[in-house]
């Protein structure tokens, strides 16, 4: 997943000071796999998504991992996408 993004470059950085987060985000088939394997450590939490979308979370530390299983208009789904987010010091932050 992380690999895949970073080297799409589907991710975001923030800088803070000696610091920063790189934030990269995937979705479809490696999301569902990193969703899945969350499983076994991480809880699930029913949510309804701002569009109204109804799903699940598995939040871990300042990253998480969705699923959609229900659009708003009630037609079932099975969307997945994770952002993960990844301190590194402010020089790697930079290569990106």
């Amino acid at each position: 997943c992380i690999n895949d993004a970073v080297s799409a470059g589907n991710f975001d950085k923030a800088r803070m000071g000696q610091r920063g987060t790189l934030v990269v985000r995937c979705t479809d088939q490696l999301a569902r796999e990193m969703y899945m394997s969350l499983g076994r450590g991480v809880p699930e939490r029913n949510v309804t998504f701002p569009n109204r979308d109804k799903g699940a979370e598995r939040k871990f530390g300042l990253s998480m991992c969705f699923s959609v299983k229900e659009k708003a208009d009630g037609t079932p789904t099975a969307e997945f996408s994770c952002r993960i987010a990844i301190s590194v010091g402010a020089a790697v932050l930079e290569l990106f």
